[in-house]
C-alpha cells in the first residue's frame, strides 16, 4: 500500500548508516547529523510524533513509515500537519499562545519578524483560539510562513532515497481510494500507518537483524 519495494534497498542502507552506535535505532541526533537539518523545537515535536512508541528514538519500521508520512505530504498538507502538531488535545482549534509557541518553536529568533507577528496579531481578532480552517488560511495567506516545514521536507526528500521516489509515492497516495491516506487530522495517520501489514519492510529487515515488524 505504501508502494515502497522499489526504494527499499536504500531505505535499509540508509537506515544503518545513521544508526552510528549500531543498536538498531535511530536518535534525532543521528537523524539530523545525516539529513544535514538544524534542530529546532518545531523539529524536535515533529520526531517526537514519530516516535510512536515513546523511546526517544525510532525503529526501523517507525522510521520507514514516518520518512513516509511525512514526505508525501503536499505543501498545502503541511499547514495541516503543522496544525496537528500543538492542537495536543485534539479539539480541532489551537489557542493564541499555542499559535506563538508554534511559530517560536518553527522560527526561534526569527519569530519577532514582522510577517509572524503580523500572523499573531490577525490571529488575536477573531477569537481566543483558531479552527483548523482558520489556522490553515492564516498560514497560507503568507507563503512564507511554511518555509520551515517545506525546508525540512525537502531536505528528507533529497536525502532520504531522492526527490523523484517521493513524488512518485506522493502520486501513488493521492490515488489511494482508502480514505485512511486522505486524513483530516495528519497526527493520527502514524498509528494506523504502523498497523499496516508491511511484509516486504519485515522480510528485508529481519534478514539484516534488524527487529521485524509484528
Amino acid at each position: 500500500m505504501l508502494h515502497l519495494q522499489e526504494g527499499l534497498p536504500k531505505l535499509v542502507d540508509l537506515f544503518f548508516e545513521m544508526d552510528t552506535n549500531g543498536d538498531g535505532t535511530i536518535s534525532l541526533v543521528e537523524f539530523l547529523d545525516r539529513i544535514d537539518l538544524d534542530r529546532t523545537k518545531f523539529i524536535e515535536r515533529a520526531f517526537g510524533v514519530m516516535d510512536s512508541d515513546g523511546t526517544g528514538e525510532l525503529n526501523f519500521r517507525e522510521w520507514v513509515v514516518a520518512m513516509w508520512h511525512f514526505a508525501t505530504l503536499r505543501h498545502d498538507e503541511l499547514v495541516g500537519f503543522f496544525f496537528d502538531l500543538y492542537d495536543g488535545d485534539g479539539s480541532d482549534s489551537i489557542s493564541i499562545p499555542e499559535l506563538e509557541r508554534a511559530l517560536l518553536d518553527a522560527y526561534g529568533s526569527k519569530a519577532a519578524g514582522r510577517n509572524v507577528q503580523q500572523v499573531l496579531s490577525k490571529a488575536a481578532k477573531r477569537d481566543a483560539s483558531l479552527t483548523r480552517k482558520e489556522f490553515v488560511d492564516t498560514i497560507k495567506s503568507k507563503s512564507e510562513m511554511l518555509y520551515p516545514a517545506v525546508q525540512a521536507q525537502t531536505q528528507v526528500r533529497r536525502m532520504v532515497v531522492g526527490t523523484a521516489f517521493w513524488e512518485r509515492r506522493l502520486s501513488d497516495r493521492l490515488a489511494e481510494r482508502n480514505p485512511m491516506f486522505h486524513p483530516g487530522r495528519y497526527r493520527e495517520l502514524l498509528p494506523k500507518l504502523l498497523d499496516l501489514d508491511l511484509t516486504a519492510i519485515a522480510h528485508r529487515t529481519a534478514s539484516a537483524k534488524v527487529e521485524p515488524a509484528p
